[in-house]
């Protein structure tokens, strides 16, 4: 791959299918994110971690001669906030620190610098956290994902911390999910499989793409039936013009990107997610770190080949990036 100053890798979260069929184990997983020339890997801890939140100091050991073994960096450990833990109320403010500690203490044994983290950890308990992040030198990013964007109230206070403290420590992991425009091929059959008519699709789906109202677009379809309903407002609701103006700033306060798709066609095309478009602002902006790639079209088809999906899209993103 040539010099460049962004990497590329897969979120091992892609296999999930593979994975809890065990038709893969972690290895496996691991093989074949070098096979496919991945030059590092997301672990989503809670699910491929045995013992999390606690893995044993020698897993820890084992985890890394694997990576070695692969030739592959450990870019990004996937963490979770478990609001769910207890059975009778969510996690409070010292349970969450407790966890993210924990989080980013096992994360940098495992070698990790970056530990990807979602909106659950509040403004204020992310404050808490950058003097333990500043100790162990790792990188906490909170992932931006879909339905939020960078100007919503609980993002603008995120933007404060970073201006307040520099993205040494604390940043913005963006989802490119966030940036999906029109439908992707899986979602179409889903929801044919869901009792959408052809027919309604060919009358909204124009309307969608011209940014017509859902109000409006369905009084085009006055013969909608239950089934279809939801799958309408979906369409409305999931897919938008895509803010390429946001990538400016998250750019300055990222270190590591999910380059989230659903299925890229065998023209290595994503006609969901503008890629043509975001990979070079996302460059010309600056980036430096990694892009992982990260499959969520299982969770419309759990039949199609995660594997090929995954080296579709690093083709892709290889040939939009010149690094081909």
């Amino acid at each position: 791959m040539k010099d460049s100053n962004i990497k590329l890798g897969i979120s091992l979260y892609s296999l999930t299918i593979d994975y809890f069929l065990r038709r893969y184990d972690l290895e496996r997983c691991l093989a074949t994110a070098q096979e496919l020339g991945a030059e590092g890997i997301e672990i989503v801890a809670a699910m491929m971690v045995p013992g999390y939140p606690w893995p044993t100091a020698a897993w820890c050991e084992d985890f890394q001669k694997l990576l070695q073994k692969y030739r592959l960096a450990p870019v990004s450990y996937s963490a979770y906030v478990d609001m769910g833990l207890r059975s009778d109320r969510d996690l409070n403010e010292p349970e969450i620190v407790q966890f993210t500690k924990n989080d980013l203490e096992i994360a940098s044994r495992m070698g990790f610098q970056v530990v990807r983290t979602q909106h659950a950890i509040s403004p204020a308990t992310l404050e808490k956290m950058v003097p333990y992040a500043a100790k162990l030198d790792v990188w906490l990013g909170v992932e931006l994902h879909v339905p939020h964007t960078i100007h919503v109230p609980v993002w603008r206070e995120y933007f404060g911390l970073f201006d307040k403290y520099g993205s040494d420590h604390i940043g913005i992991v963006p989802d490119f999910g966030v940036f999906q425009e029109y439908p992707h091929l899986p979602w179409f059959h889903q929801a044919a499989e869901l009792g959408m008519r052809q027919k309604t699709l060919d009358v909204l789906c124009p309307l969608q793409r011209r940014g017509v109202t859902e109000e409006e677009a369905l009084k085009q379809v006055p013969d909608l039936t239950d089934a279809e309903r939801p799958i309408a407002h979906e369409l409305f609701k999931d897919f938008h013009p895509a803010a390429l103006e946001d990538i400016g700033p998250m750019v300055k306060h990222s270190r590591y990107m999910h380059g989230k798709f659903y299925h890229i066609d065998e023209n290595f095309h994503d006609a969901c997610i503008p890629y043509d478009r975001i990979l070079p602002l996302v460059r010309d902006h600056g980036f430096k770190g990694f892009i992982a790639s990260e499959y969520e079209g299982h969770q419309f088809d759990e039949s199609i080949d995660a594997t090929e999906q995954l080296k579709r899209h690093l083709t892709m993103e290889k040939r939009i990036l010149g690094l081909a």
